[in-house]
């Protein structure tokens, strides 16, 4: 390995135990603890005031935690805040918060690595071998920050956090505003420089798509872990260790989808298009084949695909929408005809969508802890896709895929913790 990225080998690189963090009598880290392995990937994950950014300013020694300790490469945060500055590189969701737009790449590499006491020649030859891993083509060196691309300023961002030769890089949001591609890219080159240079990386994030370069996964909700565990783990805890049915049936209609949901062994069941569901059973090899033999019953079937769910699966069924199943009364019967409602009707409800009576064939209206309008289209002016919808009527924060702008709510409610 290059000497300049030669890290030593030890357990782990970041340690957090019984973290507690509180505003007056607001608890907004409430006994967090997880831990990282040297040359790792970590997601931390939650939704909009689940304690994510908290956790990211008492990593980053911005904010002292009222309990707990926070221990990164061998220092202790709260009594070593000075000798964590070059074990650490941090970026952060907004490229303009690190760069200086009116300088080049290579210049914002020099400035950087000067506060860090690097000779000149060092500065070039770290700077090169980190913009050459991220593919920034040295015809962009010189051209101002100001006149780059969202994904050529993003990655100028991350070379500059590694410019120190950090053991441990944590990034606050770091695919917010890019698009499909350009996500993908920069997924794939934090991947590639968390391999090629053995770096820890921590990614701050409400993007699931992050998921997928991550080795262990940390959830957050209220403030408190959840979850923490090698994401292929988590998706095994799901029914059926994971494998679901996609199905698309012609004429889908609520009446439909009430009786899928009805069907005996169906756990979970999500409506991802126009003719088209996904469907969780307790047991896809012993409850498949009457499954299927129902389906065909209700009309013709386009297609039925056995697949294997992933970390946005989850996600949402373990997080968005059943983590506190609770929080308003469903029906057991009927409110119209009095007929007791199916577990899959109930389930329906609970997951805040109308549904109709399978006898009296009437609407049901699902209880709501309060009615939030849903905006139509962005700030942009662009139209909000339905995916980004299903998100926003869950509670769960989402962007604009075509501007990157957050979608706000008109209760937006509560500011991030």
């Amino acid at each position: 390995m290059n000497p300049i990225f030669d890290h030593s080998v030890s357990d782990n690189i970041i340690d957090v135990e019984h973290l507690t963090v509180k505003y007056g009598k607001k608890v907004a880290v409430d006994d967090v603890t997880f831990n990282l392995k040297r040359g790792e990937i970590l997601g931390i994950f939650g939704r909009s005031g689940a304690g994510k950014s908290t956790i990211l300013k008492c990593l980053t020694s911005q904010l002292k935690p009222n309990e707990g300790s926070i221990i990164i490469d061998g220092i202790n945060v709260l009594k070593e805040k000075r000798k964590l500055i070059s074990s650490i590189g941090y970026i952060p969701q907004l490229e303009s918060e690190s760069l200086y737009e009116d300088l080049s790449p290579i210049l914002n590499a020099f400035y950087f690595g000067r506060m860090h006491n690097l000779e000149d020649d060092e500065i070039i030859k770290r700077a090169k071998k980190i913009f050459n891993i991220l593919g920034f083509s040295e015809d962009l060196y010189n051209k101002k920050v100001q006149f780059l691309s969202g994904g050529e300023k993003k990655r100028v961002s991350i070379a500059v956090g590694l410019i120190h030769n950090p053991e441990i890089l944590i990034l606050d949001e770091p695919t917010t505003g890019l698009d499909a591609h350009l996500k993908f890219e920069v997924l794939n080159y934090l991947k590639e420089l968390n391999q090629k240079l053995n770096i820890s990386l921590v990614l701050v994030t409400h993007d699931l798509e992050t998921a997928s370069i991550c080795d262990y996964i940390v959830i957050l909700h209220g403030g408190k872990v959840s979850d923490f565990d090698k994401i292929s783990d988590l998706i095994q805890s799901l029914p059926s260790k994971g494998n679901f049915l996609r199905v698309s049936i012609k004429g889908l209609d609520e009446q439909k989808i009430a009786a899928i949901g009805s069907i005996s062994g169906v756990e979970y069941f999500f409506r991802t298009g126009i003719d088209e569901v996904e469907l969780f059973l307790e047991d896809l090899d012993s409850q498949g084949s009457n499954l299927i033999n129902q389906l065909y019953d209700m009309g013709d079937i386009n297609y039925i695909n056995s697949e294997m769910a992933n970390f946005s699966h989850y996600f949402l069924i373990k997080v968005g929408i059943l983590l506190n199943p609770e929080a308003v009364k469903i029906p057991e019967n009927c409110p119209i005809c009095g007929t007791v409602l199916p577990a899959g009707i109930r389930d329906i409800l609970r997951k805040g969508k109308d549904s109709i009576c399978l006898i009296c064939n009437q609407k049901i209206k699902a209880p709501r802890q309060a009615e939030v309008e849903i905006p139509e289209f962005c700030e942009c002016g662009l139209k909000i896709p339905e995916n980004v919808t299903y998100l926003l009527k869950r509670g769960m924060p989402a962007h604009c895929p075509y501007c990157g702008i957050k979608i706000r709510l008109p209760i937006d409610e509560e500011e991030e913790l």
